[in-house]
């Protein structure tokens, strides 16, 4: 009996040392990118300078919060997407809309097209000339 009573102690501190981790609160970043809804974007810029450009986005809950932005080059159009994390948390269903800045970075001069993911197949095209 002791042996029994000792083997279901062992496993229960395994499996509460196995919930106590320091990462609980915050779930990965999403698979799916957020909607952009409004852009930013200045008429034109130089060469070699960064350029700020204000995205606004919406998240699904009061938890969402920017992850990263992902981009997809191809000659002169960028395609751009933003991809959100969720704190592991209770928070209020209510859609929320952030805004970050991407850096558009050109080291040419030329005309480029910037794509921002809207939702399916949708997107808020801008050109911007970069001299």
């Amino acid at each position: 009996m002791k042996k029994l009573n000792w083997i279901i102690m062992v496993l229960f501190l395994s499996f509460t040392a196995m919930s106590c981790d320091d990462d609980d609160d915050i779930k990965g970043p999403e698979r799916e990118p957020a909607t952009i809804t409004e852009v930013q974007v200045p008429e034109t810029a130089n060469a070699g300078e960064p350029v700020p450009i204000e995205v606004s986005f919406t998240v699904r809950n009061e938890c969402g919060r920017f992850s990263f932005f992902n981009e997809n080059i191809s000659g002169t159009t960028y395609t751009i997407r933003v991809y959100p994390i969720y704190l592991d948390q209770p928070c209020a269903q209510v859609i929320n809309t952030i805004t970050e800045t991407y850096t558009f970075s050109p080291s040419r001069a030329g005309t480029y097209t910037l794509r921002f993911w809207a939702g399916e197949d949708q997107f808020i095209e801008r050109t911007i000339v970069v001299q």
